[in-house]
Order: C-alpha cells, then sequence, then structure tokens
C-alpha cells in the first residue's frame, strides 16, 4: 500500500520515462521495497528485479533468467485428439535457451555481455551488495537502466553504482497518512481492543492523566529507579563497612531480579 508517497511515484514515473536510473532511499521498513516493486510494475518490456544480498553467480543466474524468461517463443498450435479428449499441442519454432544453472560464472558473465543488453534493471537492498556485485552493476550501468533502492551510508565501490542516478529520499509518512494506512492494515482487525492505539486510530484521542480499563501500564522506569536504589545502597554498605546496609542492598536486588523475572513473564503470557 504506498499511501502519502505521490511526490515519489511521480519522480520515479519521470525517471522511467526518460530511461534514467535513480535510487530510493530511506532507513529501513521505510517502503523502499514496496515502492521499488510498484516502479517495476510500471515496466512494460525486457525487466528484472533482484536483491543485492546474494552472490554474484545467484544474481547473474536471476538476471539471466529473468530477461530470457521475457523472450518470445515462435510456436503455432494445432489440435490433437487422443481418444478421450481433444487439447491444444504446441508446435513450430521452439528456441532452446542454454541451461543457466549448470554454466560457469565466467560463461554467466559472457553470456550476459554478448546476449543481454536494454531494459531495466531493478535492484533491492544496495547497502548488501558485495565488492563484485557492486563492480558487475557499475558495468552493467552502460547497458541497462539501473534503479536502486538502499539505506545508506554505501561504500566507496557501492557509491560508483549510484552516480549517473536520481535520489529520491523517502521521509516518514505524516500523522494523517500513517493512521489511514493503519485503519487499511487494521480492516478484519477489531480495533476496540486495540487500546490506546485503536483509539487514536478512531479519532477519540485520549484524555490526560486517564488510562482505559483493562490497558497496560508501563511499571519500567519504577522498576528501574527501584533496582539502581538497592544496588547503590550495597555500595554504600560495602563502602562505609555498614554491614546491615550491605545485606538490606542485597537482598533488595535479588528481590529486583526475580520480581522482574515473574512481571516478564506475565507480560508474555
Amino acid at each position: 500500500m504506498l499511501i502519502g508517497r505521490k511526490k515519489e511515484k511521480a519522480k520515479i514515473e519521470r525517471c522511467l520515462e526518460d530511461g534514467r536510473g535513480f535510487i530510493l532511499l530511506g532507513s529501513r521498513g521505510i517502503g523502499k521495497t514496496a515502492l521499488l516493486r510498484w516502479a517495476y510494475s510500471r515496466v512494460k518490456g525486457k525487466r528484472a528485479f533482484i536483491s543485492a544480498r546474494t552472490s554474484k553467480s545467484a544474481f547473474m543466474l536471476e538476471l539471466c533468467r529473468q530477461f530470457e524468461g521475457e523472450r518470445e517463443i515462435e510456436a503455432e498450435w494445432e489440435v490433437r485428439q487422443d481418444g478421450i479428449s481433444t487439447y491444444l499441442h504446441r508446435v513450430g519454432k521452439i528456441e532452446e535457451y542454454p541451461v543457466f544453472d549448470k554454466m560457469a560464472k565466467a560463461e554467466l558473465w559472457d553470456y550476459i555481455l554478448e546476449n543481454l543488453d536494454g531494459g531495466f534493471l531493478f535492484v533491492d537492498d544496495l547497502e548488501k551488495a558485495g565488492f563484485e556485485i557492486s563492480q558487475m552493476l557499475y558495468e552493467l550501468s552502460t547497458r541497462f537502466v539501473i534503479c536502486l533502492a538502499g539505506n545508506g551510508p554505501f561504500r566507496d565501490d557501492q557509491k560508483k553504482v549510484i552516480w549517473g542516478c536520481e535520489e529520491i529520499e523517502l521521509a516518514p509518512l505524516k500523522s494523517e497518512e500513517a493512521i489511514c494506512l493503519a485503519k487499511r492494515l487494521g480492516r478484519g482487525i477489531d480495533i476496540a481492543r486495540c487500546g490506546i492505539p485503536g483509539r487514536i486510530i478512531k479519532g477519540e484521542g485520549l484524555k490526560e492523566g486517564r488510562y482505559v480499563e483493562g490497558e497496560e501500564v508501563n511499571i519500567a522506569p519504577v522498576f528501574l529507579i527501584i533496582l539502581a536504589l538497592m544496588i547503590a545502597i550495597r555500595f554504600i554498605g560495602l563502602g562505609t563497612g555498614e554491614r546491615e546496609l550491605y545485606l538490606l542492598g542485597g537482598i533488595g536486588t535479588a528481590l529486583a531480579v526475580v520480581l522482574r523475572f515473574f512481571i516478564y513473564r506475565g507480560m508474555r503470557s
């Protein structure tokens, strides 16, 4: 669901129409992959979508499969009958493709240089690309329109791939857009049982200083203060030689650790 991305989509459309590469930048989980897949769906003709989070051999293998899969095979159909049913049988010229998964790395690279040229190459997770893949993408940038997505900082070999690409920064969604997205994702979910987030999505808001029945109250800050106080008392007793104070701090720390275990177990259940 691409909500609140009209400006980014317009920039992508212009790049695709002009045959220019681009890179989507932004933090993890902000929607770069979804937007890159949307751009991929807008392209007709030769195209491939591959993640850079792989080896060079796997990358080249996937590139060959996707681009060669787009090629049309000349064929005709004839009616045949097997005595039980009538069916269509494909005849005519059927082009035989090389078995890519049996090729060595050097053979795959030679095949790409000799047979693949033109089209769009969409590459996700650029920050995960190894040196070999970065170098390969840099060399392929003269043969394909390369569209990228990644989360910097990038290494020098990865930056070479970005040269000439239009940078499209994805900012976090505005609160209204985020609520709209939550409503769409929450279809079929009982929002009334979602506590404070559910009330915000419904637009009810919250009254300051009041809690809704059944909602969790975060006691972690109070618990941490008590634990820190017990540890401090223990060290004070150790420094001053007060045995009772030292024992009190130790007992309090132990109780706090045990209490933490049961609280954590209760929250998980």
